[in-house]
């Protein structure tokens, strides 16, 4: 377990920054950025400027990486969470394709690396701020205990004040995650939803031309 008073965000800082050094070791076949933005608790500041201004270009599929408030259908140690929105927007599957890409290459090489998908909706991060400035993006969460340092729900009288934490794990797993989408973005049109599904939607219309 990893715990101190602010792990949201330095979680997602500490991931990235783990991502970028892998990356010098291993680089991709594409332009990675790894953002880091300010005033972000007070409106998106930081992310939303970036976006409006286009301060990376505009085709960039973006992924918000950063701790989320455990909620129901999450579990701490179970993985990081492919975050498909939060409680503002529901971010792109197109986007999201490439961490899906990501996360069956792990589970090839170990069958038993954990995650979870899911709408964290506890509150919003910096993947709206660049949505709706047209970006594609999408999310990597590690499950938060304690968000904002509160032992309960905000807000509570009774509550108390506590360290966040997260688990070791979700932290690595994300973070190998995170890495291994960078490796995806050249192949993010092969899809094996949309190739099962064509692949039944011919058999059926085939299917169809014979019996009429």
């Amino acid at each position: 377990q990893i715990e101190m008073r602010a792990l949201d965000d330095l979680a997602g800082c500490a991931s990235i920054m783990a991502s970028l050094i892998e990356l010098k070791r291993e680089p991709a076949a594409a332009d990675i950025f790894g953002i880091f933005t300010r005033a972000e608790e007070v409106g998106l500041v930081g992310a939303g400027l970036i976006a409006a201004e286009q301060t990376i270009p505009s085709n960039t599929f973006v992924v918000s990486v950063e701790t989320s408030s455990v909620i129901p259908g999450v579990e701490q140690g179970m993985g990081p969470v492919i975050r498909t929105g939060d409680a503002s927007y529901t971010f792109d599957a197109e986007a999201e394709q490439i961490l899906t890409l990501a996360k069956n290459s792990l589970l090839s090489e170990n069958p038993g690396f954990k995650w979870q998908r899911q709408l964290m909706a506890a509150g919003s991060c910096e993947a709206t701020a660049f949505a709706v400035n047209g970006f594609s993006t999408t999310g990597v969460a590690f499950p938060l205990g304690n968000w904002h340092n509160a032992t309960t729900k905000i807000p509570d009288p009774n509550g108390a004040i506590g360290m966040e934490y997260i688990s070791l794990d979700d932290f690595l797993n994300g973070t190998d995650l995170i890495f291994t989408s960078a490796s995806m973005i050249s192949s993010k049109a092969a899809s094996p939803v949309k190739e099962r599904l064509y692949r039944v939607q011919g058999k059926l219309k085939n299917r169809l031309k014979r019996q009429t």
